[in-house]
């Protein structure tokens, strides 16, 4: 009997480390997902910056024009 009841522990024990492994799964993929897109926002932002740099150096250009 005290088998069975060692058993039935074991089988618990390993049912909530499978449960927490697959929580820190699931919370790996949101933190790649995280970075993925600050990665990609600090990218649109250097080419906004790089934008807005080209349309200052072309009106200063332009003003010196005229």
């Amino acid at each position: 009997m005290q088998a069975w009841v060692d058993l039935d522990k074991m089988l618990k024990s390993e049912t909530t480390v499978n449960s927490q492994k697959l929580r820190l799964l699931e919370a790996e993929k949101t933190i790649e997902g995280a970075v993925e897109e600050h990665e990609s926002l600090l990218k649109t932002q250097e080419n906004n910056d790089h934008s807005e740099q080209l349309v200052c150096e072309t009106d200063e250009s332009f003003l010196n024009d005229i």
